[in-house]
């Protein structure tokens, strides 16, 4: 490394560049891929700007140049309101609702094979709902399949409940619901599992064979709809006469068997492997199943009154649960939070959390936040995703119990509140692709050729300007006109393109590049000084030594805390 360093800044100074091709012939060290130091002597010829062009082109799909670039880039969120929310009286004008009320609590599945997504009761601030809809996603139309599913032989109206969708049976899945202490029974609180056929438009009921869970509420569903398995982790557990905080374990539901199995206990740890960790159930997480590692994941929610930021996964294939992050937070990750909604991603491997109701630890208190926060499976990393700027004036209020990637309903910001939400809204997750690196590189490799014309002659340059650049900027690079016409006065000036500009268009392109092709992106410099600075350090420390290891070791923490 130290070599390619020094060949690197040799390579960088034009009176020892020979010095640089000697080293590295010497010692047979390629600092580049021989197609990106062709483009590099393109890019340092005069005139040879638009074939350094397209060389690039060619390369960047046969090296996949600005893989690394693009994947280092922060997403940028998107939101986009579907369906304008309607006051419910308004809604109600009609010998049907058009769509359906203000809501929380309630669930939403969809089903991308069909375009369409389901959505089934909640809490209207008054009164538990029993109501089933279906949402489709192209012509953005609500249809009301049912104003009370208990009357088609479904469940009863309730709020709280977990759900699933298996898109090859064509089959919802519905557990749990929220019940006041006053009003339980023993009938009401017995632990019914509900199917509806989609293709029958039918309801049937599952009942409990003592292998699975009691009645939950705030609990989570997940499917592996290849292996036909329904998974629900957490919940509170409510049954007749119980007293304290009782929470749920994590369980399986076979589809084709319509049979329970408990794969751990509230506070279980299966002692078969030896990293398995012990499983706490919880309220109002969220639990998302992703098919690419066999995975459940969960993250966060509440148990005994405390918000949680632990991120747990649990293998299916081998039973194990593992402890990913003991504190999100740490890793770059959500606070810890309460009623976080997730979905996933199984061809990025990626899976996204919207903000709830999240911890503010300065304080201890809790506020609701819209954050938009992206996991991704393969490198095991947290990253935050920008609003853009036209998004925050078109983002969805604050908001808690509602769902995603397609978001409807929820509690508002003001958690004493009755009233709920009934606006629609999606969010996309964008990030820049190839051809958006290229058309930068492209716009600075035409600016750089214009000046190489007018260098020779002032009227090819301001041509070439006319007839390739200015279409570009003013269609789709306006933020570059300020540049642009920067850029006229230098050609109707006919000044020649001098070697550091040369240069930093060569930096500006050869960022984009990944660093096994292009060499190490540290400079010597930066090294040099930064082993400088830790020599100082160490002197330092070397006079003061008279104070105490207790001392000196809060010293260095206290530095470390300021420069985190």
């Amino acid at each position: 490394m130290a070599l390619r360093l020094c060949i690197k800044y040799l390579q960088s100074r034009e009176d020892l560049a020979d010095c640089s091709e000697l080293i590295a012939k010497r010692h047979k060290i390629s600092l580049e891929h021989s197609l990106v130091a062709e483009l590099r002597h393109r890019l340092a010829t005069p005139g040879q700007s638009l074939d350094a062009l397209k060389f690039l082109q060619q390369s960047s799909t046969e090296l996949s140049l600005f893989d690394d670039h693009l994947a280092a880039c922060t997403p940028q969120l998107h939101w986009e309101q579907v369906v304008c929310h309607s006051p419910d009286s308004i809604n109600q004008t009609a010998s049907q609702p058009l769509r359906p009320g203000p809501r929380g609590g309630h669930q939403m599945c969809i089903d991308p094979s069909n375009n369409v997504i389901y959505l089934l009761g909640g809490w209207d601030g008054r009164r538990d709902l029993g109501d089933l809809w279906r949402f489709d996603t192209i012509n953005e139309t609500w249809e009301l399949l049912s104003p009370d599913v208990e009357d088609d032989g479904g469940p009863c109206p309730r709020s709280c409940h977990c759900a699933a969708i298996s898109v090859r049976r064509q089959e919802l899945y519905v557990f749990g619901q929220y019940i006041d202490r006053e009003e339980q029974t023993e009938n009401s609180t017995r632990p019914h599992l509900f199917v509806y056929s989609i293709a029958r438009r039918a309801w049937s009921m599952v009942a409990q064979n003592g292998r699975g869970p009691r009645l939950l509420y705030d609990a989570q569903m997940s499917i592996d709809d290849e292996a036909g398995t329904v998974y629900i982790s957490g919940g509170r557990a409510m049954w007749l006469g119980a007293i304290g905080d009782l929470y749920g374990g994590l369980y399986a539901f076979d589809c084709q068997s319509r049979q329970w199995r408990t794969l751990r206990e509230d506070g279980e740890r299966r002692g078969q492997c030896p990293s398995d960790t012990r499983f706490y159930g919880r309220s109002g997480h969220t639990m998302v199943f992703m098919p690419t590692t066999k995975s459940l994941y969960i993250f966060g929610g509440q148990r005994a009154g405390l918000h949680l930021a632990d991120f747990l996964r649990y293998d299916t294939s081998q039973d194990v649960v593992t402890l990913v992050q003991h504190d999100a937070m740490c890793f770059g990750g959500p606070t810890a939070g309460f009623t976080q909604r997730g979905s996933c991603d199984p061809t990025r491997n990626e899976i996204y959390i919207v903000s709830g109701i999240v911890k503010e630890t300065a304080i201890g208190q809790s506020k609701i936040g819209n954050h938009l926060w992206i996991y991704n499976c393969n490198s095991e990393t947290w990253r935050l995703a920008e609003v853009t700027a036209h998004c925050e004036s078109m983002s969805p209020l604050p908001r808690y119990a509602h769902q995603t990637h397609y978001m409807f309903g929820g509690n508002p910001a003001s958690k004493k509140s009755r009233a709920r939400l009934g606006d629609l809204w999606r969010f996309y997750v964008q990030r820049p692709q190839a051809d958006d690196i290229l058309a930068e590189c492209a716009f600075q490799l035409r600016c750089l050729h214009a000046r190489d014309l007018a260098a020779r002659n002032p009227v090819d340059g301001i041509q070439f300007l006319r007839s390739v650049v200015a279409p570009t900027v003013l269609q789709e690079r306006r933020h570059d006109i300020r540049a642009y016409e920067q850029l006229v006065g230098m050609c109707l000036r006919g000044a020649p393109v001098d070697a550091l500009t040369r240069k930093r268009v060569t930096e500006d392109i050869f960022r984009f590049i990944r660093e096994d092709l292009r060499g190490p992106s540290v400079a010597l410099e930066s090294l040099a000084l930064k082993v400088l600075l830790q020599s100082s350090s160490t002197r330092t420390g070397s006079i003061t030594s008279g104070a105490s290891p207790t001392a000196a070791a809060t010293t260095v923490a206290s530095r470390s805390g300021a420069l985190m």
